[in-house]
């Protein structure tokens, strides 16, 4: 049995690590979870405190994952880029509010990122730090129902 520490956990996110660790969002705790190969488990306070709401976790090599956050009651989400190895998160592209962003998707050049509440895909390009907006639909959501 893994035990999290709080009442307040719900796993949701998961992914394994470059170095076959188990990592792990926890939605309403406002952590990201760790377990290793060994079992033992380390849990991440993320920079937003209790308005953070991480959703889905990636990887892209062994110096660099990524989170979205879908962002507390009146706060706008984000992507956000940590080492594993020193978990410091740092928010990426934040010249572009995200509404709830629900799910990443890592892509040649850049991450894709989905939000619900404006019903688009959008792609955050590593090189030119640039946003790009793929409108899924016409509806805009005001309110949020995920995750």
């Amino acid at each position: 049995m893994i035990k999290l520490n709080g009442t307040d956990v719900f796993p949701y996110g998961l992914t394994t690590g470059p170095d076959g660790a188990l990592w792990f969002t926890e939605l309403f705790a406002s952590k990201i979870g760790r377990v290793d190969t060994a079992g033992n488990l380390v849990e991440y306070s993320l920079p937003n405190g209790k308005s953070s709401v991480p959703a889905e976790i990636a990887f892209a090599n062994s110096t660099r994952g990524y989170y979205v956050d879908v962002g507390g009651a009146g706060q706008a989400g984000g992507l956000y880029q940590f080492n594993p190895q020193k978990f410091a998160p740092v928010r990426v592209g934040a010249n572009m509010t995200l509404y709830a962003p629900n799910s990443l998707a890592l892509g040649t050049g850049g991450v894709w990122v989905s939000q619900h509440e404006a019903a688009s895909l959008v792609f955050y390009d590593l090189a030119t730090k640039a946003w790009t907006t793929y409108p899924t639909s016409t509806v805009n959501y005001v309110d949020t129902t995920l995750p």
